[in-house]
């Protein structure tokens, strides 16, 4: 039991701390509105609520100042919600953009190579050519030396 304690005390969670800390509050609160009555006591000669008259004005002022905080709050609360669902849909939006971008490179890459490959091709192609012209050539060449040296002889 000791080490479940020890365990959940060491990996408390921010939603549990913000939880402990609003129970403080409410505790806190719990205890001045104690005081609250004493001072009214105090002050004005009034009794609490133990079966007297209680200053109704001052508990409703309170009461609504409370409701308005706790308004302000939920409100804040739906707000930084609201911006971090804008700043995730933002976040997201960007990486799309970023690989739709990287997409496109790779694309151009692939483009490239090709138009790059295509065109090596046809080099080695025409070389090809080249080489088959000059060996042409080069047969009539000797052709043409045979001939010759045959003329020669039998004149």
């Amino acid at each position: 039991m000791d080490s479940l304690l020890l365990f959940t005390v060491m990996f408390r969670t921010p939603v549990a701390e913000e939880k402990d800390e609003k129970e403080e509050e409410k505790e806190k609160e719990e205890e001045g509105k104690g005081s609250f009555l004493e001072k009214i006591e105090g002050e004005d000669g009034l009794r609490t609520q133990s079966g007297i008259d209680v200053k109704a004005e001052g508990w409703e002022k309170k009461d609504e100042e409370e409701e308005e905080e706790e308004e302000e709050e939920e409100e804040e609360e739906e707000e930084e919600e609201e911006e971090e669902e804008e700043e995730e849909e933002e976040e997201e939006e960007e990486e799309e953009k970023e690989e739709e971008e990287e997409e496109k490179e790779e694309e151009k890459e692939e483009e490239e190579e090709k138009e790059e490959e295509e065109k090596e091709e046809e080099k080695e192609e025409e070389e090809e050519e080249e080489e088959e012209e000059d060996n042409i050539f080069n047969i009539f060449q000797i052709i043409s030396y045979i001939s010759l040296t045959y003329f020669l002889i039998f004149l």
